[in-house]
Formats: structure tokens, sequence, C-alpha cells
């Protein structure tokens, strides 16, 4: 992260993603304790995340700017974060299964579990609807289609829809 400063130097990065505004979320451990750092250079804030342990994945932003991060834990469950601009952390997904992708297209979140479906919310992760009942491994959105390559018994390597996300 040399080129973004380092939020403190006795921190354990473990996940950086670059936010639209031109600052970047870190995630990591500092004295053990999970922590997301939002800023750049020399000007971070240190935001203390509700989770013990394991490994922290910073995922996307959404329009809001509201920052989503996944922590796996050790047995194959997961728990999805969403840290609000104002510095606020809401666990918004805990899963009996990994999850294996995840998406911010438009104004919905879309995230697969892996040995199970994939869901999707509208508000923010605050609730989730059945979206497709197969588990993906990847799922993007380019040039209004969207993207996803299935995990499971599936031949094809890629996956394609025109439609929309509420369709």
């Amino acid at each position: 992260f040399w080129y973004a400063g380092s939020p403190d130097p006795d921190a354990s990065s473990r996940s950086f993603l670059h936010l639209p505004d031109g600052q970047h979320l870190v995630m990591g451990f500092l004295n053990g304790e999970a922590t997301a750092w939002v800023g750049s250079e020399s000007q971070w804030s240190a935001i203390p995340l509700p989770i013990q342990g394991g490994n922290l994945h910073a995922l996307d932003v959404d329009a809001n700017g509201n920052m989503y991060g996944q922590f796996p834990l050790a047995n194959g469950t997961d728990q999805l974060l969403r840290i609000a601009p104002d510095g606020s952390v809401k666990t918004i997904l805990k899963t009996g299964q990994s999850i294996a992708a995840f998406a911010v297209i438009g104004d919905a979140l879309l995230a697969s579990r892996e040995g199970h479906d994939t869901v999707i919310s509208f508000d923010s992760g605050e609730t989730w609807d059945p979206w497709d009942e197969r588990v993906f491994d990847c799922i993007i959105e380019r040039d209004g289609d969207i993207w996803a390559c299935p995990i499971e018994d599936n031949a094809a390597l890629w996956t394609r829809s025109s439609n929309s996300l509420s369709d």
C-alpha cells in the first residue's frame, strides 16, 4: 500500500479497495482487533469491526458510499459486513456457507452462497430475496449485461443475462 500510505505502522493489512472518491478502504488487524481504515496518504479513519480473527476481504462499494466486506469463518460460514459512510458497521448477511461471489450492480447487491443459491438485496442488505438457484464463482456487470461463472456441474464457462435484475 505504499502509494496510499499506511493506516498504521503496526497494522496487519488483509485486503484493499479503491473507493470512487479517490480514498481507499483497508481491512486488517491492529493489536489483534479487526479494523477497517478509510482514507489516503496520512489521513485515515479507523473503524473497529465486530468480528474476531480470521480473514477479511474488502469487496465493493455502492453508489451511496456503503462499503462491503466479507469475513470468512474457519467452519465454512461467512458474514457480510456493511460499513456506512458515517463509519457504522452492520452484519447484513450471515450464511451457513461460504460466499462464493458478491457484486454491487446498480442499486442491488448479489451474493452467491456456495452449495446453496444466489440472493439479491435492493436495500443495501437489509433484506434478501432469492435471485437464482445456481451458485456462481463470479458475478460481473458490464455494458448492461450481467456475466457470471457457474461453479456447479455446468459445462458453460460463462452465463450471461441481458435482463434487469428485477426481472
